[in-house]
């Protein structure tokens, strides 16, 4: 059996968040406003997790970041969608 050590590093406890890349996902890395407008919604809508008619046990367990959340609507307004019901639709 293996035993690893962890390394310490100069990191601080907390990473400084930089709201205009995505931190995470396919577009890791990428500007926000560079983001196909079916990504940034599904962000927006935290990749569907109010769905109705899916089984608990069937959704998709990842719960997006408040922040980037809150990012990926601005940028949607910015692109000109508007939340009608539970959909975004644009103008």
């Amino acid at each position: 059996m293996k035993i690893y050590k962890l390394k310490k590093t100069d990191r601080p406890s907390e990473p400084s968040a930089n709201l205009s890349i995505m931190p995470f996902g396919k577009y890791k890395g990428q500007p926000i406003d560079t983001i196909p407008d079916r990504y940034i919604i599904m962000l927006a809508d935290d990749f569907g997790q109010d769905n109705q008619g899916i089984l608990p046990d069937n959704r998709f367990n990842f719960k997006v970041p408040l922040e980037i959340r809150e990012k990926a609507r601005e940028e949607l307004k910015k692109r000109g969608y508007k939340k009608k019901g539970s959909r975004w639709e644009r103008d």
